[in-house]
């Protein structure tokens, strides 16, 4: 955005100078504004991300260790159990409360 040169007294060319200044100034405020309110959602996006990729990974796990060690006892109402325990446990701390509790 260029205006077109004022000619004649310095205060117009201030004045209008200034004013742009201002408009610019409240620009960068909104931005700046902006870019924290944009920080702030990537981190709750990326804590959310890695939430649901450990819980991911913890039902790889549980699928590596049957794999490896096959429970001929275990049926799959257990393993569904199992996984809907990992699905919609809240956080770590919670996961392994109910493992310690059920043995697992």
């Amino acid at each position: 955005r260029t205006s077109p040169p004022v000619h004649g007294r310095g205060s117009r060319a201030a004045l209008g100078t200034s004013a742009e200044f201002e408009g610019l100034k409240e620009e960068h405020e909104k931005l700046r504004d902006e870019v924290v309110d944009l920080k702030i959602t990537v981190d709750g996006l990326e804590t959310e991300r890695d939430f649901y990729f450990q819980k991911l990974r913890d039902i790889e796990i549980l699928c590596q260790t049957l794999e490896a060690r096959p429970d001929p006892a275990m049926t799959v109402n257990q393993f569904i159990d199992s996984v809907q325990r990992i699905l919609y446990a809240k956080d770590d701390e919670e996961e392994d409360e109910e493992g310690l509790d059920r043995g697992g």
